[in-house]
């Protein structure tokens, strides 16, 4: 695909959603949500699945003041090209 296509990088959400609230009895005793978890991951298990290298970097914040975060995947072997995105994105204003 990125040979194909001439990608630099894949570009995602980090996560499809912003961070469900935690109800207090889960700050005490924690929480076990599957389902939740698969739902969150949707844009990132390709990269880990491939072996591709990949980064998540913050950009702002939703409700709740809760990270959002941008998720960049590479080609494999092109973790440099992802640090450069990240450290480049990291210094622009949002």
């Amino acid at each position: 695909m990125f040979t194909e296509q001439r990608l630099t990088a894949y570009v995602t959400p980090t996560v499809p959603t912003t961070a469900p609230p935690l109800p207090l009895a889960t700050k005490v005793k924690g929480v076990s949500d599957t389902s939740l978890v698969v739902r969150q991951l949707t844009h990132i298990f390709l990269s880990n699945f491939l072996g591709h290298p990949a980064i998540s970097v913050p950009v702002g914040k939703g409700a709740g003041e809760l990270p959002i975060g941008l998720h960049f995947m590479a080609s494999h072997w092109e973790d440099a090209v992802l640090l450069r995105l990240a450290a480049s994105l990291e210094q622009s204003p949002l």
